[in-house]
């Protein structure tokens, strides 16, 4: 039986980013968010319920990508909107 990938790691706290801050950690930045939980590894999640990763909270309150799942979504840019690229 395949489990969903929101299952995976359910030890770890959950956490919620905004598509603003889901869209830099998913391009490999740290990104600080306000009352992350006192865990040193988290599950993130977008707002909407999409699972990202993995992430590890620094000493300075930043949540850095570890273990992300790719999406195979049309890259957006941080309004949503299709990003522009060599071809369009």
């Amino acid at each position: 039986m395949l489990l969903p990938l929101k299952a995976i790691a359910q030890e770890l706290p959950a956490f919620e980013l905004s598509a603003e801050l889901a869209f830099f950690l998913r391009k490999g930045q740290p990104v600080f968010a306000p009352n992350t939980p006192k865990a040193t590894l988290l599950r993130l999640f977008t707002r909407d319920g999409r699972f990202l990763g993995i992430g590890e909270i620094s000493e300075d309150g930043m949540i850095a990508p570890r273990r992300l799942i790719k999406e195979s979504n049309t890259p957006t840019s941080v309004d949503n909107k299709p990003a522009l690229t060599n071809e369009n």
